[in-house]
């Protein structure tokens, strides 16, 4: 829960960034995640298999409450809206993006914007 939250809120922050872009963005991860690639460290090797599902998921969430990089939760509202956890597709997404990130060592913040610098 963790995790999809965290990358719901970062690509939603994004996709404010990349505006009517966001959809070559999406297009550039989906191309850059099927390209043969390891990420520079083991830990975000480890990272991007379990966006892939490659590694089992935690039984049960300890707590009722959700963790977010402190990077995140300083930019939201202190009441967000719950609807950004309402659409599957955009969790696809970002994980496509985020997997895109780690691969080259990126957040997936750092990563969209290079990728809209660069003009793609």
């Amino acid at each position: 829960m963790d995790v999809a939250a965290a990358l719901l809120i970062e690509w939603k922050l994004c996709l404010g960034i990349a505006g009517d872009a966001a959809g070559d963005v999406i297009a550039r991860a989906t191309e850059e995640i099927g390209e043969p690639r390891l990420a520079p460290t083991d830990d975000l090797r480890v990272w991007d298999e379990q966006l892939m599902g490659g590694a089992r998921a935690a039984t049960a969430d300890e707590l009722p409450e959700v963790s977010l990089p402190l990077r995140l939760a300083a930019r939201i509202p202190k009441r967000p809206s719950m609807d950004v956890f309402a659409d599957q597709a955009e969790l696809t997404s970002a994980v496509a993006v985020e997997r895109a990130a780690a691969r080259v060592g990126m957040t997936l913040e750092a990563w969209v914007l290079r990728t809209l610098l660069a003009g793609r």
